[in-house]
């Protein structure tokens, strides 16, 4: 334990100036806009206008598909997966054509403009590379070409305006919130990983504030028992990772058999990077549940 406390203030300065660096990049992120509140949907904080928005997103565009019109996901994106994305999804793309999203298939390529003109198959250069009789210009340029019949889906599918839904879903259910005793219980179980003592609940239960989850929250990060539960899965991490902490050793996982590394402090200081109060908006993903 003493070896362990001498490293720990021997470390020490190295892990402010961590935490003073990750503090500086997030001020100097710009501030994201926050969606306006959705009719309709519960916004109980930040995190909340966020994913509301996307809520109304996703039910805007399930809305604007009619019945008879193509289905993109069960018709068009599998023509794309076969026939495009081999060359034109992911960091390298020939052409600087990204076919994996709506929005880059709007911006085109490095050379034909925008791959996809909704209404105007003639103005889509993704429909004219791939009916085109010239070998040298006719995508793909090998392996099994776009069929007649495909040819005739993705031209249907653009006159009809292209429609790329963001999510593949046809309908949207949202579920109530989870009452204070399944509340308290999950978010026990997944910060200290035990069930809330008798104790707990009690309190719990007594506390009137409108903001007794967030508090019940930092509670729980404030915790000892909140680091022991979650050392395992760091343990994991740094065996298969050692490099993370140490450049010099190797993949091997030392730390599964090196008894007299300092592996507690290092954990410690890996899973305590920021202050233990959490904001409102990190504190969301507990109190959905």
């Amino acid at each position: 334990l003493k070896r362990r406390t001498t490293l720990l203030k021997k470390h020490a300065p190295y892990w402010t100036k961590r935490r003073e660096a990750a503090q500086s990049y997030l001020a100097s992120l710009k501030t994201i806009a926050l969606p306006a509140a959705a009719e309709g949907l519960p916004a109980n904080n930040q995190v909340d206008h966020f994913l509301n928005a996307r809520i109304q997103k996703a039910t805007s565009q399930i809305k604007e598909h009619k019945p008879g019109q193509i289905h993109f996901y069960q018709q068009i994106l599998p023509i794309l997966k076969a026939k495009c994305f081999s060359c034109h999804q992911g960091e390298k793309t020939k052409g600087d054509l990204d076919l994996s999203t709506l929005a880059s298939a709007l911006e085109g390529g490095e050379f034909d403009g925008p791959a996809i003109t909704g209404g105007h198959p003639e103005k889509s250069a993704l429909f004219a590379r791939i009916t085109t009789g010239d070998e040298e210009d006719r995508m793909p340029p090998k392996g099994d070409l776009v069929t007649p019949k495909e040819q005739a889906l993705i031209k249907t599918w653009i006159t009809q305006g292209s429609q790329w839904p963001e999510f593949n879903v046809d309908r949207i259910h949202l579920t109530e919130q989870s009452d204070d005793l399944t509340f308290l219980r999950r978010v026990s179980l997944d910060t200290i990983g035990l069930p809330p003592s008798l104790i707990e609940i009690q309190n719990f239960l007594s506390n009137k504030s409108p903001d007794r989850r967030a508090r019940e929250i930092d509670r729980l990060l404030a915790d000892p028992r909140w680091a022991d539960n979650w050392m395992g899965y760091w343990q994991d991490i740094l065996a298969e990772n050692p490099n993370i902490l140490n450049p010099t050793l190797n993949n091997t996982g030392p730390f599964q058999s090196s008894a007299d590394r300092p592996v507690s402090n290092s954990l410690h200081k890996m899973m305590s990077p920021w202050p233990r109060k959490v904001s409102s908006s990190a504190r969301h993903f507990w109190e959905c549940k």
